[in-house]
């Protein structure tokens, strides 16, 4: 755990991530690799839940491609700098709001919705410029095992990972200090997975 957000922060902090065609690459690639593999998905999630292929189209899958494609069409709109109200004090000059990334986002995802909370907040990450690691949950076992194949087969770990296992593997990755925590769940479980972060 520690050699793997090691070095996503390091290729974070060499700039490449700010790439838009890095970014677009990458979402594009996201997608077609969804798409190649809907019957394995549909299957897993079945083999887990027993949700029919309709659903896990309409409910995971299907959400997922219409978030990538929407963050394809918009993204170089999303990574431009944004022209925001000025302050009366500050009259005659021009204000600017500067999109930038968090840098490693720990995405710690459900077993209900398997899919569609790993890989959605995945798409959002990787527009966003950040790194990402995707610890999927051990209840829904099948899915989690195709999408740690799809993203360690097509991803360069120091990018996007992911990664299997209980609670000690959740401790483990907070304690490399990601800088963005995507969990899903109750609040209070949520503040305090983020409080075991060491202080410094």
């Amino acid at each position: 755990m520690e050699d793997i957000i090691a070095k996503q922060h390091a290729f974070f902090n060499s700039g490449q991530t700010l790439d838009y065609h890095l970014c677009m690459n990458n979402l594009d690639k996201l997608y077609h690799v969804i798409k190649d593999n809907e019957t394995m998905i549909a299957d897993a999630i079945y083999q887990d839940l027993h949700k029919s292929a309709y659903e896990t189209f309409e409910t995971e899958v299907g959400t997922v491609l219409a978030e990538i494609s929407y963050l394809k069409w918009h993204l170089r709109h999303l990574m431009r700098p944004q022209l925001v109200a000025t302050p009366l004090s500050q009259f005659s000059s021009r204000s600017w709001v500067y999109p930038r990334p968090y840098g490693v986002v720990l995405n710690i995802s459900p077993w209900n919705y398997p899919f569609q909370l790993a890989l959605s907040p995945l798409a959002g990450s990787i527009a966003s410029g950040n790194c990402t690691v995707i610890k999927v949950s051990r209840y829904a076992p099948h899915i989690a095992q195709v999408i740690a194949q799809l993203i360690n087969d097509n991803f360069d770990a120091q990018y996007i990972h992911c990664v299997q296992g209980d609670h000690h593997v959740v401790a483990q990755l907070i304690a490399q200090r990601p800088d963005y925590l995507f969990f899903t769940g109750s609040p209070a479980t949520g503040k305090k997975l983020w409080r075991k972060r060491p202080s410094s």
